[in-house]
């Protein structure tokens, strides 16, 4: 009769834990390609504008990017941007993009920038909501 194996369970197993996993990722960020010379450069970020990220990027960053569209995120064709939006894609080298992701924070601010391999590229701070401005209905 052969012996049995002891195979621990529980809180002192050896086997490694299995994760759920999860259905949709959330999102990525990457500082790489920030703007810090424009109009929208992050340079230009005021006092309350750190808090404000200090405090929504980390939330933000447990989203999917279903929840994120569902709280107001999306992506834009940068044709729908502002003519100075344009220009300035084309002075950083980004102007083969057909489109940006605008990350709403809350109200106006947003982050926009290019997803690449589902990770939101940072360029632009735009806190008064100037780069594609919302039609009035």
């Amino acid at each position: 009769m052969a012996k049995k194996q002891y195979r621990p369970e529980g809180k002192h197993s050896h086997q490694p834990r299995k994760e759920k996993p999860r259905t949709l990722p959330t999102i990525r960020f990457a500082f790489s390609r920030l703007d810090i010379g424009g109009r929208w450069s992050f340079r230009a970020l005021r006092h309350d504008d750190v808090l404000l990220l200090c405090a929504k990027l980390p939330v933000l960053a447990t989203f999917t990017w279903q929840q994120l569209v569902e709280q107001g995120s999306h992506r834009v064709e940068t044709a729908r941007l502002t003519r100075a939006a344009n220009e300035r894609l084309r002075d950083l080298g980004l102007d083969d993009f057909d489109e940006l992701y605008s990350l709403r924070l809350e109200g106006g601010p947003r982050i926009w920038g290019p997803v690449v391999e589902g990770v939101l590229e940072m360029v632009w701070w735009d806190p008064l909501h100037e780069i594609c401005p919302t039609l009035p209905r």
